[in-house]
């Protein structure tokens, strides 16, 4: 498999964001962010399925900020339309959006079952109240989602934000999402050459 055959099978790989509707305002700068880190990926030179694994640039830290909007906590997608939109048209994303963190895992699951991705980003914001919520959610999160990733052999990124306060919120939703965004394309990265490893060696 030569390099613009791996290039052009990371550039087609199907992802889809599965984000949450709850803490809007931090969950749409994780999209972004998220969304940003992808498109730099793909359009990156082939060089970067050889050698070191993909690593988030500086862009992915800063470049375009924006301030959070307040502390919406909204049952419903963003209405607006944003630049995410044009963004995650251009690098071939889906985003799928769901009530909660806690269904994150649910729609991840209905996704690599129907074989509609090859990769999900979960991004959400779950921040510790004065209950045990907060540590049932992130529990059932987490491992809702590590076992999609090994049920179905599949490239899925954690960018689900668990914070002990909102204060945490801006300085981490500014990273977190293009963490999680670059931990899928790496993953891809490394499926694409096992695959090929698999093909020259069967």
């Amino acid at each position: 498999m030569t390099i613009d055959e791996k290039m052009r099978a990371l550039f087609e790989s199907r992802i889809c964001i599965v984000a949450s509707c709850y803490n809007a305002a931090i969950v749409d700068r994780l999209i972004h962010k998220a969304a940003e880190a992808v498109n730099q990926a793909k359009a990156g030179p082939y060089a970067i399925l050889e050698g070191a694994p993909l690593k988030v640039p500086e862009v992915c830290d800063g470049g375009t900020k924006g301030k959070m909007m307040g502390d919406e906590e909204s049952g419903s997608p963003p209405a607006r339309v944003s630049p995410i939109e044009v963004l995650c048209k251009a690098t071939k994303l889906d985003i799928c959006y769901v009530p909660g963190a806690y269904e994150i895992p649910q729609a991840a699951q209905m996704l690599a079952s129907r074989g509609l991705c090859d990769a999900i980003i979960a991004l959400g914001c779950v921040i510790r109240g004065g209950t045990a919520h907060f540590d049932a959610i992130a529990d059932a999160c987490t491992a809702g989602l590590n076992r999609v990733a090994l049920d179905f052999t599949m490239p899925v990124g954690h960018g689900v934000l668990l914070l002990e306060s909102r204060d945490q919120a801006e300085p981490r939703a500014e990273s977190r999402g293009a963490e999680a965004a670059w931990a899928v394309m790496n993953m891809l990265k490394l499926s694409i050459e096992i695959d090929a490893k698999a093909r020259n060696e069967g």
